[in-house]
């Protein structure tokens, strides 16, 4: 399809046009289309959910020609700016992060986030977990919190922070912090120890195939 042709199949679906990091392992080298668009005559992009992108990873050359959209090599992953008009195969992706608005504490919504594998089709649901890189994508997904915090699956137990779902902590936590859980401020941008009783919106992720 064209690069338009995709981005419709994909919103009809319910699903995201293919995104940075969401790429294709094919043994043959074809164009797949991504969802990056050029904004005008410049040099600035967009991916098709509106989001700025500084991602840059031209075939060749220090930059792109007078394509407007942009495909990747299947085998190389390397940018290729195209005529819009052009057809290729494309991919669409599902988000694997659930924003859930309901206010509940730390544990109701641990478990909350476990039982959503009842209604989605994934291989299992937790608790986000975020590292300091991923914040920004986290907050993405939180636009539409009720609450000006929102739980992920931070906790502090016997002396050390864990995530739920086993991943390591890197972030720069306090040792002896007054709280024992971790919430994602959304005007601060940061993450921090909170009350485990306070009633808050969450943040779920799903394990599983998301291309479709």
């Amino acid at each position: 399809m064209t690069w338009t042709e995709g981005l419709q199949h994909c919103s009809e679906k319910g699903l995201q046009y293919m995104g940075e990091g969401h790429w294709l392992v094919e043994p043959r080298d074809f164009p797949v289309w991504i969802g990056l668009q050029r904004d005008g005559s410049g040099d600035d992009w967009s991916w098709s959910d509106g989001t700025h992108s500084d991602y840059r990873s031209w075939t060749s050359g220090p930059g792109p020609g007078s394509g407007s959209c942009v495909a990747v090599s299947s085998q190389s992953k390397a940018m290729l700016n195209q005529s819009c008009s052009k057809a290729f195969p494309f991919l669409c992706y599902r988000h694997n992060v659930v924003l859930l608005q309901e206010e509940l504490s730390w544990e109701d919504a641990m478990e909350t986030c476990r039982n959503l594998r009842n209604f989605y089709n994934h291989t299992s649901f937790s608790m986000l977990s975020v590292e300091e890189s991923e914040v920004e994508y986290a907050l993405s997904h939180a636009k539409g919190a009720k609450t000006n915090k929102v739980w992920v699956g931070l906790r502090f137990l016997a002396g050390s922070w864990f995530w739920s779902d086993g991943t390591p902590v890197s972030l720069s936590l306090p040792s002896c912090p007054k709280f024992n859980c971790g919430a994602l401020v959304v005007n601060t941008s940061s993450i921090e120890p909170t009350d485990c009783t306070e009633k808050l919106n969450l943040l779920c992720y799903g394990s599983g195939p998301q291309f479709s």
